[in-house]
């Protein structure tokens, strides 16, 4: 799910994660939220456009 929607430009919804998994999910991203590399609209977390060429590399941090 993570990876799939991740490459969509919708994003991931937080809300189809269980709360464990969002909170895992959310501490991994921090640091590429902080960097510019995601962004988090509402309850979908995003890649950014310039982040999509290491989108693998990101995706596989947040998986659980």
């Amino acid at each position: 799910l993570v990876m799939t929607r991740l490459r969509t430009r919708q994003g991931l919804p937080l809300s189809l994660l269980s709360p464990k998994r969002k909170d895992y999910c959310l501490r991994m991203a921090e640091p590429y939220l902080k960097s510019g590399k995601m962004m988090l609209d509402g309850d979908f977390l995003r890649l950014t456009k310039s982040s999509i060429f290491i989108s693998d590399a990101l995706m596989s941090d947040l998986m659980c």
